[in-house]
């Protein structure tokens, strides 16, 4: 079997972001976090926050979604007090992820083609 590391590469975005600022549902009620602790969430291939990652196929397309990404947070309460960071994950794959790499990466290229 042929070993290809970009195959076995993917990408994650990340968003830190102050506990108050997040929505209610996503802070972090932990008894050593208080409103100024930066969190970090996830982001949904619909561009909303959350607990969970997606995962992508290139480092272009993450940088496209971040793009998108910067747009609909700036909209939003939170827009001067967030970061966003894109995480290589060729070190720790699996065929989970795989599958989820090929489903995210298809939703997200449908989300920035509208």
């Amino acid at each position: 079997m042929n070993y290809d590391p970009e195959k076995m590469r993917c990408f994650t975005i990340e968003v830190k972001i102050p506990n108050r600022s997040a929505p209610k549902n996503l802070q972090d009620s932990h008894w050593e976090c208080n409103e100024d602790t930066m969190i970090t969430l996830g982001v949904s291939t619909s561009a909303r926050l959350t607990h969970k990652r997606i995962y992508l196929d290139s480092r272009e397309l993450a940088d496209a979604f971040v793009n998108h990404l910067h747009e609909v947070f700036s909209k939003r309460a939170y827009c001067d007090e967030y970061f966003i960071f894109i995480r290589d994950h060729s070190h720790d794959f699996s065929k989970l992820k795989a599958r989820w790499k090929i489903k995210h990466s298809k939703e997200v290229r449908v989300k920035l083609n509208t």
